[in-house]
């Protein structure tokens, strides 16, 4: 094989190579972005914890003040449901790029949006 056609083979396996990372790490689900610590955008005393188990916590100040069973039953929506109350919340789930922010969009209120960064 001439230096030529090994070059074309190298440059061939590192434009797949590069691809296949790129496709790999876009295949990331929503399930697994959202597991983590969440604090809003300008309260730094509350986070929301969403555990690969379905549950999240709110906490205020380090304590537990709410808990939530989560899904994502659909690609874009998170469904909460209050364990005390059985209350359902539906929210627009819109993850940034660098998959660090997330805006939480409610169902019931378009125009009323959450930010939330993760911790």
């Amino acid at each position: 094989m001439n230096i030529f056609n090994q070059i074309k083979v190298i440059l061939l396996g590192t434009f797949l190579f590069i691809g296949f990372c790129q496709f790999t790490t876009s295949q990331i689900s929503e399930k697994d972005l959202i597991v983590g610590t969440w604090t809003p955008e300008g309260s730094p005393d509350s986070k929301k914890v969403f555990e690969a188990n379905g549950t999240c916590k709110d906490y205020y100040k380090n304590i537990v003040s709410d808990t939530y069973t989560w899904t994502i039953p659909e690609e874009g929506v998170l469904k909460l449901v209050d364990n005390k109350t059985n209350e359902i919340y539906k929210y627009e789930l819109d993850f940034s790029d660098d998959k660090k922010t997330l805006e939480l969009i409610w169902f019931d209120l378009p125009s009323k949006s959450l930010f939330y960064i993760r911790n």
